[in-house]
């Protein structure tokens, strides 16, 4: 089990020298564990960091210790336990609202939809009963990363879309989500391209 929870590394970045960092609030419910928060951040850029783009998480609880606080940025990252629109059988983990084709700026996330998917599938090969909290809070990260990065993507495309693989893919199993290899969540050229020119053109999100 050990052995299968561990990351797998990244392939090395090869990152535009004249591509900003995203800038990007945090914000997140006070319930939910600073470990898994701090997973969930890791994870999204750990998916990102082979495509060149990297993030600078403002997390808000940090701002708001700050004497001289900047100004909170958009996109914004909303992790709590809204449950969001069901779609069919599945709850969402993650959603992006748009209007007139225009992400709205905050990007949501649900603590509760991937715990409860987390629980249910207990863990990478046994039951819920026998996951530890370190576990518990390893695989909810992971779980919780993903998802984010798959927003992200939504948000840095401005697209509703899905593709049929790769991160951007409309449904991902049980174990692309929770797997230690990342194996499914890949940005394909094309769309490397498109959000590239994107952070380019607005300088800083």
């Amino acid at each position: 089990m050990a052995a299968m929870l561990v990351g797998s590394p990244e392939p090395a970045a090869q990152r535009p020298a004249d591509l900003p960092t995203v800038t990007i609030s945090v914000h997140s419910a006070p319930a939910i564990s600073p470990v898994i928060i701090d997973r969930t951040l890791e994870e999204a850029s750990a998916i990102w960091r082979p495509t060149g783009v990297t993030f600078k998480w403002q997390k808000a609880a940090a701002i708001q210790a700050e004497a001289d606080p900047p100004q909170p940025t958009r996109p914004r990252v909303l992790i709590d336990d809204s449950r969001g629109t069901p779609r069919g059988a599945s709850a969402p983990m993650g959603w992006v609202k748009f209007a007139d084709d225009e992400p709205d700026g905050d990007i949501h996330i649900s603590h509760a939809n991937a715990e409860q998917f987390v629980l249910s599938v207990g863990g990478v090969g046994g039951s819920a009963r026998r996951m530890t909290p370190a576990e518990r809070f390893l695989l909810l990260g992971r779980t919780l990363g993903r998802a984010l990065a798959h927003e992200l993507g939504h948000y840095l495309l401005k697209s509703k879309e899905h593709t049929t693989k790769g991160l951007m893919k409309g449904r991902h199993s049980i174990q692309e989500f929770i797997g230690a290899h990342r194996k499914g969540f890949e940005v394909d050229t094309a769309q490397r391209e498109a959000i590239v020119r994107r952070i380019r053109e607005l300088g800083r999100i």
